[in-house]
């Protein structure tokens, strides 16, 4: 079987003093070591494991891909904001908040260039424009110095995790007694890809090429040229990721899985159990994960609606897993 292992890889694995010869040398039993503490491969960590398999135990790839699923062998990025927001229902300049994004899929930074007038990658919201060419994963592996997926849609799961509570009060006793049914703070998941107007060096673009796929935008009645968010009254059950429980008074922390295995229909009993944990009905089929594209951000917006309502935040975190 012949397999394509790129430089990198072997480097990585001479550094380690692993065997590189060829496969009919390699009679010696691999050694097995206990690890007790949670263990996150790098993307060349699992390209390294990738090529030992395929040499010394010549398992074809496919097998290698179903063996990494299983065992959730996969490369993953952290972004995370720490950071007292209050977002406050009953006016539409102020009631929504874009919050975080993470690293694009693949990547395990932003690799972007900055520069002076550049704002930080993980919490600047651009101007919105509309989305001309994208760049697609060609683009992605060239640039970054790190194994990236070979697949198109290689995203795995997205872990969303939350410190939130809302304002610990309402009028009547009535909204209260379902903590999510009648909330009005809440989370939703956003995406974004980048212009490939922007890439013209070769280089991964800065945050100011990203172009909002959601939330959706449109052109400004006084200037034709212009674009603002259109953002959704109530909640939009295919992004909504959690709501707060309703005049809890007390922080909440929230931590919620989308996965590309996800098969729950909205209205089916499993969405039904959604809506009662205060999630979006329609973010249980997995659509979301399996569509994700090598190169697309995961965002994340802070809601509150009507007047009296606060969503208060202490933090956020996007963990976003892929393939390799």
């Amino acid at each position: 079987m012949s397999v394509n292992i790129p430089d990198i890889v072997w480097s990585a694995m001479r550094a380690l003093g692993l065997n590189t010869s060829s496969p009919e040398d390699d009679d010696e039993p691999i050694q097995h070591h206990a690890e007790h503490h949670q263990y996150e491969p790098s993307p060349i960590d699992i390209a390294v494991v990738r090529a030992m398999l395929c040499r010394t135990k010549k398992l074809p790839p496919d097998l290698i891909d179903a063996i990494f699923d299983f065992g959730e062998y996969w490369a993953h990025s952290t972004t995370q904001l720490h950071e007292s927001i209050f977002i406050s229902g009953g006016n539409p300049d102020r009631e929504d908040k874009f919050l975080l994004r993470s690293y694009p899929l693949g990547l395990v930074d932003a690799g972007a260039r900055q520069n002076a007038n550049d704002q930080p990658y993980t919490t600047a919201l651009p101007t919105p424009r509309p989305l001309g060419e994208s760049l697609d994963s060609s683009f992605f592996a060239k640039a970054a110095k790190y194994p990236v997926p070979r697949i198109t849609h290689p995203a795995r799961k997205v872990v969303f995790s939350f410190r939130s509570q809302d304002q610990g009060w309402v009028t009547s006793s009535d909204d209260a007694q379902d903590p999510y049914s009648k909330s009005w703070t809440w989370f939703d998941a956003g995406l974004e890809k980048f212009d490939a107007s922007g890439a013209e060096d070769g280089s991964i673009p800065s945050v100011n090429s990203l172009r909002p796929l959601y939330p959706h935008i449109r052109q400004t009645s006084s200037n034709p040229a212009g674009y603002n968010y259109a953002h959704k009254l109530l909640h939009a059950p295919e992004w909504e990721i959690q709501r707060n429980k309703t005049a809890f008074g007390k922080w909440q922390d929230h931590s919620i899985t989308w996965s590309y295995l996800d098969d729950i229909a909205p209205d089916s009993e499993g969405g039904q159990a959604l809506v009662a944990k205060g999630r979006g009905r329609e973010t249980g089929d997995g659509k979301f994960v399996r569509e994700l594209q090598v190169g697309d951000v995961v965002t994340v917006w802070g809601r509150a609606r009507f007047g009296g309502w606060t969503n208060r935040i202490e933090s956020v975190r996007i963990d976003v897993y892929w393939a390799v």
